[in-house]
Formats: structure tokens, sequence, C-alpha cells
């Protein structure tokens, strides 16, 4: 009887041990459904989606009604009430378009465990470029025309000729309220991880991501996981200083663990807004200043002379291009109507994964609650 007993146990066992890996199993086929192979169901789950969206909408506004009903009247009385706040309306408007922008392309940059649009590349960087090549030639910061928060070129200088004495950090800090809100955009963009982790542990259950690291991204999440409680936010600020992998896992791995929500968050904004977009910044600057470039030519001379003039054609060529723009009336070159194509793909596949895991983690809740 006991020996039976014991086996039987044994038996009960190895099926509670079997049942969560079924119902894994079944989680993780929901990887496989997509927009592609099962466009019926997604198109249906989506729409269902959207649907308890529209319906649950007024509830929620019905129980926020304060916030929904004070913040509007506040915007409207700023702007259609006279009063001694007229002079400011025009310059609030033209800075929250312009605050907007820059926050808005640092969360597409960093949204998408690294996936999203290198915006820095495509719009900071150049406009950084820009500046510093201005401030060179003027010796001053340039004046924007109509003013900054609503730049189109820059205001006419004397050239100069000699080697300018403007300071590094004297562009660094005219271009600073651009890098942070860049950054801070960014810092926003690096929640959803968090929040996806977090939710995840709430509810008894482990991220995918971080029980599916693999090889070197393994090795960083075992080293940080034992110090994460202890030193958090130095742990987010040195992983937001450095490239989106890295910091992506310690999003993944605050959430899962429960770091507090400011303590996560104000850490990012200090990695991500001040010291990494500071490096990025620097780097800019003393690329596209000019005495400093010719240092390195003078280099590049002494080492190998033929390169010297390939080499400067090519980056007065770049420079002028970013410096003058595009005109209006010139027809755009067969390379910037394939990267205009690139970027719109760029888009379109952030748009379709971003559908496919709502999708996917739709129906796997749905089965949860069925099973």
């Amino acid at each position: 009887m006991g020996k039976a007993k014991k086996r039987s146990s044994k038996s009960d066992s190895k099926k509670e041990t079997k049942e969560p890996q079924q119902d894994t199993a079944k989680g993780e086929n929901f990887d496989n459904i997509t927009f592609i192979n099962r466009p019926v169901t997604c198109i249906a789950t989506l729409i269902k989606i959207i649907f308890e969206l529209i319906t649950s909408a007024p509830g929620f506004v019905l129980r926020h009604y304060i916030i929904f009903t004070l913040f509007p009247a506040l915007v409207a009385g700023f702007y259609y009430i006279d009063g001694p706040h007229d002079e400011y309306r025009q310059i609030v408007t033209e800075f929250s378009l312009f605050a907007g922008w820059w926050i808005g392309l640092g969360i597409l940059s960093s949204v998408g465990l690294g996936t999203g649009l290198h915006t820095f590349v495509l719009y900071l960087g150049p406009y950084m470029a820009q500046v510093t090549m201005a401030a060179n030639n003027c010796n001053k910061f340039p004046v924007f025309i109509p003013n900054r928060w609503t730049y189109e070129k820059f205001g006419e200088c004397e050239k100069w000729e000699g080697e300018p004495t403007i300071g590094i950090l004297d562009i660094y800090y005219a271009l600073a309220l651009e890098a942070f809100l860049w950054g801070f955009g960014t810092a926003i963009g690096e929640l959803p991880p968090y929040f996806v982790a977090r939710a995840a542990s709430l509810a008894g259950e482990t991220h995918e991501e971080l029980e599916n690291q693999e090889g070197m991204f393994k090795k960083v999440k075992d080293f940080i996981e034992p110090i994460l409680k202890k030193h958090a936010f130095i742990v987010v600020v040195l992983c937001a200083s450095i490239p989106n992998p890295f910091f992506d896992l310690a999003g993944l791995t605050c959430g899962h663990f429960g770091i507090p929500f400011f303590t996560f968050f104000g850490a990012t904004v200090i990695g991500k807004a001040l010291v990494k977009v500071s490096i990025q910044s620097f780097f800019v600057i003393i690329m596209f200043s000019r005495h400093i470039i010719e240092k390195v030519f003078i280099v590049v001379a002494s080492v190998y002379a033929p390169l010297e003039p390939i080499l400067r054609k090519e980056l007065e060529k770049q420079q002028n291009k970013l410096y003058e723009g595009k005109s209006s009336n010139e027809e755009p070159s067969l390379v910037g109507q394939i990267w205009g194509w690139l970027v719109a793909l760029m888009i379109g596949y952030f748009v379709y994964a971003f559908l496919t895991a709502i999708v996917q983690d739709r129906l796997r809740t749905d089965a949860k609650k069925k099973a």
C-alpha cells in the first residue's frame, strides 16, 4: 500500500510538473500567430480590442472627469480669455511644439527594445552639425530665423577666416536644451519594457525576454540581478548610459524585480538625457569643428598623404550639404529616394510589430481565461 501511494504521489507530481509545461507550450504557440499566416484571426482580435477600448472610453473619462475638464478649461482660458498673458501665447505655443518635436523624436528612437528609429542620426545629429559649422564659420553662436523655436535658417554673418575662438563647451551649452529634450524622450521610450516585465511579475509570471536570454545577454543579466536591489539607481544610470541592448535588459530586470518606478525613471533620465546624449553631442561637435578637423588632416597627411585630399573633399561636400540644406526646387537624388523608402519601411515594420504583439498578448490572455 505504501509503495502504491508513493507511486501514485510520484505520478501525480509528474502530472503537475507536466501541466505547466503544456501550458507554456500552448503559450509559445501564440508567438507564431501573425498577420501574415493568420490574417483573419489577427484582424478580428484587433477589431475586438479597438471596440473594447472605444466602449470603455466614456467610463474612463467619467472616472477621471476632473482631469478631463480642468486641463482643457485652463488651456481654453489661456488662449481665448484676454489678459496680461496675451504676449506669452505665441511663445508658449512655439516652445510647446518645439519641445514636443524633440521629445517625440526621442521616443521614436528608443521605443521597441532597440528596434526604433535612430532619430539621433536622422535629425538631432545633423541639426547639431549645422549649428556647429555655423558657429565655427561665424566664430559665434548663429542667429536663428525667425527664432530658435521655429528655426528655418541661420542669419547671415561675416565669415571668420582665422581659427575660431568659440569653445566646444560654448556650442554644447547652446545645444543642451535640444539634446536634453531628445534624451528625455528616449527615457520615456524605454518605459514599455519596464512596465511589461513589472505587470508580468505582479501576475506571478516571468517575462519571456528574461527567460530566453542567451549568450552575452544572459551573462549581463546574471551580473546585474544580484546587485540590482542594493544599488538599483546606480546600476540603471550606468546601463542607461551605454548602448540599447544592455539597457533594455536592465528595464526588463528592474520591472521583474519590482524596482520602484521613480527610482527607475529618474535614473533613466540621468543616464539617457544627461550622460549618454552629452557624449553623443560632444562627438558631433568635435567632428564638425573646422579647426579640430584641420589638425586631424595634418595627422592623416603625415601618415598617408594621398588620402588627405580625398577625405577633405568628401568632408567638405557633406558639410556643405548639411549646412546649406536642400533647395525646394532640387529633385531628390536616387540615394535620397531610397533612404526615404527605407525610413518608411522602418516605420511600417515598427507599427506591424507593435500590433502583432498586442494581438498575441490578447490571444494568450483569452486562452488562459478559458483554461
